[in-house]
């Protein structure tokens, strides 16, 4: 019932590392089937030596709403010395379920084979934006994904 909605679970990502780090969440996306439930990450450190950020896709089981279970992680490997991926601002699932989409700070976006959901598999980043990705979307066919971030541009990938 839209008028009176009742939270079914809550999903949370624990705390990591040493440094009692706390991330954050900062979007979410349902797969076409309902079943997996993907969060987009990060977290920031800061100390005397400077920050750094980090950030990864978590996918979730859902297939029982009431008890959602955290599956896999979907990391990409730095680029750099010293770089981390930067946070995970975006995530969007392409209409047939076989590919998520991520946008980050590193300024790339990941395309992601989660076809099988244990083990999310990243093909070469999409590179050009000159700051953090924060949205993506695909076109209702699955063939064009748009992406947008800070560098006030929204391109277009032709994917399929």
């Amino acid at each position: 019932d839209p008028a009176h909605p009742a939270r079914t679970a809550m999903a949370r990502e624990k705390d990591r590392g040493w440094w009692e780090l706390t991330p954050t969440v900062n979007a979410v996306a349902f797969s076409p089937n309902g079943q997996l439930l993907a969060t987009a990450n990060g977290a920031t450190i800061s100390n005397q030596y400077g920050s750094s950020s980090d950030g990864w896709v978590a996918l979730w089981d859902i297939s029982d709403p009431s008890r959602p279970v955290r599956g896999a992680t979907a990391r990409t490997a730095k680029r750099g010395l010293g770089a981390g991926v930067g946070e995970v601002y975006a995530v969007v699932f392409s209409p047939d379920g076989r590919s998520l989409v991520s946008g980050n700070g590193d300024h790339a976006v990941i395309l992601w084979d989660v076809t099988d959901p244990a083990h999310p598999a990243p093909a070469p980043a999409l590179t050009g934006h000159r700051g953090p990705v924060r949205g993506v979307a695909f076109s209702p066919d699955g063939q064009l994904l748009a992406s947008c971030g800070t560098d006030k541009t929204v391109r277009l990938w032709e994917i399929g």
